[in-house]
């Protein structure tokens, strides 16, 4: 897989987000859907409404990565990136739920629920990295010691 500097600085640089957002369409795809959504623009109704949740979810779970980033208390860096997960899995069930006229509950269960645990661990994965990636590039003279610490 060739990587480009855009992706490997700016995100994704397994395609972690792309085959989680895939793996979401397939489980879209394998619910049973109301009689209005059967027919010839099935998938269109599909991307840009069942995940259309998750999309602007995502917008808040950077930003407030984006915050947990720049705060010096480690916790609250950890808090601030599991508030914007949780932001991102509630938007994304309520809005399959309300488009498929599924229950909270059910929606939680067949669209968030199997991806927590995994989701979790990239929070706590990116705050590692982040700051062993912040230590070498301190000390290679590539970023200011404070901003690393």
């Amino acid at each position: 897989m060739a990587m480009n500097p855009f992706t490997l600085f700016c995100g994704d640089p397994g395609g972690t987000q792309t085959h989680d957002l895939q793996n979401r369409n397939l489980t879209l795809y394998s619910t049973k859907l109301p009689g209005q959504m059967r027919g010839k623009n099935k998938h269109n109704l599909l991307v840009s409404q069942l995940l259309g949740g998750f999309i602007f979810g995502f917008i808040l779970l950077a930003g407030l990565c984006g915050v947990g980033a720049v705060c010096k208390n480690k916790i609250l860096s950890v808090v601030a990136g599991f508030l914007g997960l949780a932001a991102c899995h509630l938007l994304g069930a309520i809005q399959f739920g309300v488009v498929t006229n599924t229950g909270f509950v059910k929606s939680l269960l067949l669209v968030s629920v199997p991806y927590l645990i995994k989701d979790g661990l990239s929070v706590v994965g990116a705050f590692v990295v982040g700051g062993v990636l912040r230590k070498r590039l301190a000390q290679a003279n590539l970023m200011n010691h404070e901003q690393a610490a």
